[in-house]
């Protein structure tokens, strides 16, 4: 199945609300999206994957930090997800997918399911990468094609 952008925006919104308020100065959520990508469709829960990711990152900061979402175009056929933050970036074995102790690999393996319904759902039209930012913090970028729900190109 698939939602639009606009139904799986608000369910993230919804859910990093409630995390604001359970940890309450550990994160400030900021949100940069193209409106004109509100109607296409997308892989539900996708998202919001990264995002539970990104949060158990920065709970374990000693300050405050940023988690971004950004979604733009990245050209007619392809529109690029960033959810990145200002923490102190994956830790380096995640960057190179070793398993490691079941303490991180139960977020490892939720980034694997969301990548393989991803290949399954976009083919091999999508994309993604997990690195650390020059400026510090873990940044999870999706390049996905714009589908028309049927997993056809859309205009």
């Amino acid at each position: 199945g698939h939602v639009c952008l606009r139904e799986e925006l608000e369910h993230v919104d919804d859910y990093l609300r409630i995390q604001e308020l359970r940890y309450p100065g550990t994160f400030v959520y900021v949100k940069s999206v193209d409106e004109s990508l509100l109607d296409i469709q997308i892989l539900p829960f996708l998202i919001q994957t990264f995002m539970e990711n990104s949060i158990k990152y920065v709970l374990n900061e000693e300050t405050e930090n940023e988690i971004h979402l950004d979604i733009h175009r990245l050209d007619n056929q392809h529109i690029r997800i960033q959810i990145w933050d200002t923490g102190s970036g994956f830790p380096e074995d995640v960057l190179r997918g070793v398993p490691d102790s079941m303490g991180e690999s139960r977020y490892r393996i939720g980034i694997q399911n969301a990548t393989q319904r991803m290949m399954i759902y976009y083919k091999k039209q999508a994309q993604i990468h997990l690195y650390n930012r020059p400026e510090g913090g873990a940044c999870v970028e999706l390049i996905l094609p714009v589908t028309d729900g049927n997993g056809q190109p859309g205009r």
